[in-house]
């Protein structure tokens, strides 16, 4: 980013970096996973904060809460028949805080495209047979929040969307930490809910013939 700045007799050009502000696209925003101390975190884990938008107890508290609950999840054998072949495949979860969304802040503001594209660079931009990777971007100055899954996750529209709006006062208070994690402990339900099969009762499945005649 380049500013301007018009003084008598004198034209000064200063170069500032594009993300100085606290803006990032999805090209240069930081993978929590390679990039730990970019998303100011001291080892790799599944959140990023290059804004410092939380403090360090607050990042380090998200970060432990997801790795707990992917632990339980872990011992659910996803059902997508896209992840027969992955047995040993969790649910993934990421959280990107950003103070603003684009490099320029005169640009609109797209966050379902920003999530997208930034998810799609997390998976190496390839399309993998079992998806369960899910981001969840929180932009503080555009006040906005976004969510997309995995195809495989087998997370509604709905399931995300009553995931945000049940915290949407978190959000509005600012309490991030607490909107974040109400939206994971919403959203790892609903994946246990969904993968975990249901073994009929034997009342459910009426008399069992066992071969034999009276």
């Amino acid at each position: 980013m380049m500013i301007l700045l018009f003084l008598p007799s004198i034209l000064l050009l200063i170069a500032f970096p594009s993300n100085i502000f606290g803006q990032f696209s999805s090209q240069n925003y930081p993978d929590p996973r390679t990039e730990p101390l970019r998303c100011k975190l001291l080892l790799p884990g599944q959140i990023c904060d290059p804004s410092d938008i939380l403090n360090d107890a607050e990042r380090r508290k998200l970060n432990e809460k997801i790795q707990q609950l992917g632990s339980v999840t872990a011992q659910i054998r996803n059902t997508s028949p896209q992840c027969v072949g992955s047995p040993n495949q969790n649910l993934q979860i990421i959280v990107a805080l950003i103070e603003k969304i684009g490099v320029n802040p005169l640009d609109p503001v797209d966050i379902e495209r920003f999530t997208n594209s930034l998810r799609l660079k997390y998976l190496n931009f390839q399309e993998l047979n079992c998806d369960t990777l899910v981001l969840i971007v929180n932009s503080r100055r555009d006040r906005q929040v976004f969510t997309v899954a995995g195809k495989d996750a087998k997370l509604s529209r709905d399931v995300l969307q009553t995931a945000f709006h049940r915290n949407i006062g978190h959000f509005r208070q600012g309490h991030y930490v607490l909107g974040l994690e109400g939206m994971i402990e919403y959203i790892v339900s609903s994946y246990t809910s969904t993968h975990i099969v249901q073994v009929p009762s034997p009342e459910v499945l009426g008399p069992t013939n066992n071969g034999l005649e009276s």
